[in-house]
């Protein structure tokens, strides 16, 4: 079902259009309240009613569950303005000519999308060349930390043979100072 829709700010419902590029001004007749209204691409409308030529309207809202469609009504004859196509400095094209902007528009939005693709790709190859380099520092700093390891072990293993060494000595001394012992003991015993 069709709902009026009213000036935002005073409450009237009937307005006058201005046609600009791709949008209407819809001005309220009380306090000249502007609601821009999306025509469409290179589309507006004209300014008074195509059947006879009232230039008051009224805005009429049909809900359709989540959207919201709003039509432009006569408040004479409840004709609709005529649409027209314009080029973005407001002068009427035709239809031919409106699909050509809307193939240059579609052209140079996907340009301009293949050149933020280009930049991330840009941005992603510029974090994985120093993520790759941060990943070669810690790869170099394992290797100097495993030279330092086996550096390390190779003291210990030195030391471990000082040390078995040390003890072989150790050992070789304390027979030694038993076979003194024990020649001395014999030695007291003699005298």
């Amino acid at each position: 079902m069709a709902k009026t829709k009213s000036c935002d700010r005073c409450g009237e419902v009937i307005f006058k259009i201005n046609s600009i590029c791709e949008d209407a001004e819809i001005i309220c007749q009380k306090c000249n309240n502007v609601i821009y209204f999306n025509a469409g691409k290179y589309t507006t409308y004209e300014k008074k009613c195509s059947h006879c030529e009232n230039d008051l309207f009224k805005l009429r809202r049909y809900d359709y569950g989540d959207k919201e469609i709003i039509k432009i009504e006569c408040t004479k004859c409840k004709g609709e303005p005529k649409q027209y196509y314009v080029d973005r400095e407001g002068n009427k094209i035709d239809r031919s000519v409106r699909e050509i902007l809307l193939i240059k528009d579609t052209i140079e939005s996907v340009e301009n999308n293949i050149y933020n693709i280009e930049d991330t790709i840009s941005d992603i190859d510029n974090r994985v060349y120093y993520l790759e380099s941060e990943v070669g520092s810690i790869i170099n700093n394992i290797y100097s930390k495993d030279e330092m390891i086996n550096g390390l072990e190779d003291n210990v293993d030195n030391i471990k043979s000082d040390i078995y060494s040390m003890s072989s000595e150790i050992d070789r001394l304390k027979n030694d100072i038993e076979n003194i012992d024990n020649q001395i003991y014999r030695l007291e015993r003699e005298f």
